[in-house]
């Protein structure tokens, strides 16, 4: 992670994620910068569990991530 770099929290699956697509574990509440993964490899169960605005959170990285990319 870079010091600079946002993160922006998903509560209702207890992850944080930043503009890469990574996703980091919250422990209280506090993004754990040692457990994370890529958007991609995440199970089903955990998309299943997120909520609308944080699944319209994850699209909107998603998209602006495709684009300039």
């Amino acid at each position: 992670m870079n010091k600079e770099e946002l993160l922006y929290a998903l509560p209702s699956v207890g992850c944080f994620i930043n503009e890469d697509l990574t996703v980091y574990k919250s422990k209280n509440g506090v993004p754990d910068l040692d457990e994370y993964s890529h958007v991609g490899c995440l199970a089903s169960e955990w998309v299943g569990k997120i909520s609308n605005d944080d699944d319209t959170l994850v699209s909107e990285l998603i998209y602006w991530k495709e684009r300039f990319s």
